[in-house]
């Protein structure tokens, strides 16, 4: 018997990654017009998805995954005789946890087999690196009540710290008021925001985009104090040219750099950078 890793694809797990350790990943949905729906990653490739945000008055939102899904992605494995542990966005931000959890249900009584079900309280880079240290976690050979445990406590360890140029998103998702975007944009204030405990939050607001990216690194400089205890990831779109160099201006070593999806996409737009970070397991 082995332990078969499920995420979903808010985490943004690297493909190269999720192939190294073998994670399968249910893609959430994504739309532009409230009529067609488009599995991320697979129905609508990243450059396609960068492309239509770029658009004007595009305002995309996404969907957690049906059902039907989690029950044949979980089946597929427990019919492999394998556990699975699936790690899920933050349940504050999205449904995906409680879909899981039911699903997990429906099957629990017709197999053998543990399903654990985690909320990442977190979702792009923090639920990326939590899954990397259930990795960690798994190679050790921890027993599945071991890694529960574990992750529920290194999880409380993990956030991400961005900014974003364009309020229009965050107006439109309801996160900022119309006057307070527009007021924004005319005075070119971009936000420092946090998530944090499964929510986002914002922790500042400052003028100009290059102030904003130094803010953000102070803000990560200032709260994570001995960055070695850590596992650190760069966020940013893989396409927007503005935030190439973004990874090289922390002050760490080994930093992943990780590419963000529809699932903080759409909520921001095509500009966002940030800091991901959760204390190393071992």
């Amino acid at each position: 018997m082995s332990v078969k890793i499920i995420t979903d694809s808010s985490a943004d797990i690297l493909p190269e990654l999720a192939e190294k350790y073998d994670i399968s990943i249910i893609p959430l949905y994504i739309s532009f017009d409230n009529e067609n729906y488009y599995k991320e990653n697979i129905d609508i490739s990243p450059e396609e998805f960068y492309e239509k945000l770029c658009m004007p008055e595009a305002s995309p939102k996404t969907s957690c995954p049906p059902m039907a899904d989690y029950i044949s992605l979980f089946e597929k494995e427990l019919k492999k005789n394998n556990d699975i542990i699936y790690i899920s966005i933050s349940a504050k931000l999205s449904t995906c946890y409680q879909c899981a959890v039911s699903a997990a249900q429906m099957l629990m009584d017709s197999y053998d087999n543990d399903i654990l079900v985690i909320d990442s309280i977190g979702a792009t880079g923090s639920q990326a690196l939590l899954i990397l240290e259930i990795v960690k976690m798994l190679e050790d050979g921890l027993s599945l009540n071991e890694i529960e445990k574990k992750a529920n406590e290194l999880k409380h360890s993990s956030g991400v710290y961005f900014t974003l140029d364009d309020l229009s998103f965050l107006q439109k998702g309801g996160r900022i008021g119309k006057a307070a975007a527009l007021m924004g944009t005319i005075l070119n204030i971009k936000p420092i925001l946090k998530v944090e405990n499964g929510e986002v939050v914002p922790v500042g607001k400052i003028r100009g985009r290059k102030k904003a990216v130094e803010e953000v690194l102070n803000q990560f400089d200032s709260n994570i104090i001995n960055k070695s205890e850590y596992s650190i990831c760069a966020l940013k779109f893989k396409q927007n040219p503005d935030a190439e160099n973004f990874a090289e201006l922390l002050d760490c070593d080994n930093v992943i750099n990780l590419y963000l999806g529809a699932a903080i996409g759409c909520h921001t737009g095509p500009t966002p950078v940030g800091i991901a970070y959760i204390k190393k397991y071992r």
